[in-house]
């Protein structure tokens, strides 16, 4: 729904996940929209970032079962695309 009232082609325009996306960057020293790869990891790391705080803000905490799980594997794996990126 935020896409088609801001008239944006992605989830990661709008301006709640624009700020994420452009720390992201920022801390990476990179820029969106130039490389492919580097777009995926980009995306991939604000939308774990979203996904886990908001696991965190319900109490889960990273754990070997359930939904703890869930939220350690969102962090790993944006870490490792954290990695990626350099």
């Amino acid at each position: 729904l935020a896409v088609v009232v801001q008239d944006v082609d992605s989830i990661f325009d709008v301006d709640t996940l624009c700020a994420l996306r452009n720390k992201v960057c920022e801390v990476a020293g990179k820029t969106y929209g130039v490389n492919h790869e580097d777009d995926v990891s980009i995306r991939l790391i604000t939308d774990h970032m979203r996904s886990a705080t908001f696991l965190i803000s319900d109490g889960v905490m990273p754990t070997n079962e359930g939904r703890g799980y869930v939220l350690r594997r969102l962090i790993r794996r944006a870490a490792r695309h954290g990695r990626l990126l350099g």
